[in-house]
């Protein structure tokens, strides 16, 4: 289920020029995955396969700044489920302006091993998201 995770830019979010500063952003787009991993009890259900995971990589496109005092929303989704692991889609808005789109790739590992690995039928019918894109992605491919 999408999520919408509001952050009001405070003094300590600025830079030197008046804005929030590039990798600022990364870490309102980590709170709201959090937010967004809470919403959908997630997090025990990580704890509970044995299975964590972690970013393999960020994509951002920067379309506008914010500055003290705006009010941020943050749109949290599951774009796609892979092999073994997911990509996020997250857009930052200021009111109904788009500043930020993001595309935050996660790799599942194994807790024990540290390697890689699909996720376990127990993490997939447990994150009703997952399950509906991985059955999106069989209908697709035939």
């Amino acid at each position: 289920m999408e999520t919408e995770t509001s952050i009001k830019i405070r003094g300590y979010h600025i830079d030197h020029f008046g804005h929030v500063n590039h990798a600022r952003y990364i870490e309102f787009l980590e709170e709201a995955r959090w937010a967004y991993m809470e919403t959908n009890n997630l997090i025990a259900l990580f704890h509970q396969t044995g299975i964590i995971h972690v970013v393999a990589g960020i994509s951002v496109k920067y379309k506008r700044s914010a500055r003290a005092g705006d009010v941020i929303i943050i749109k949290t989704h599951l774009e796609k489920a892979e092999p073994v692991g997911f990509t996020m889609s997250q857009d930052i808005f200021l009111g109904n302006i788009l500043i930020l789109e993001a595309r935050i790739t996660n790799v599942f590992i194994d807790i024990n091993n540290q390697k890689a690995i699909a996720p376990s039928t127990a993490l997939i019918s447990g994150w009703p998201d997952l399950c509906n894109s991985y059955k999106k992605e069989r209908t697709n491919n035939g």
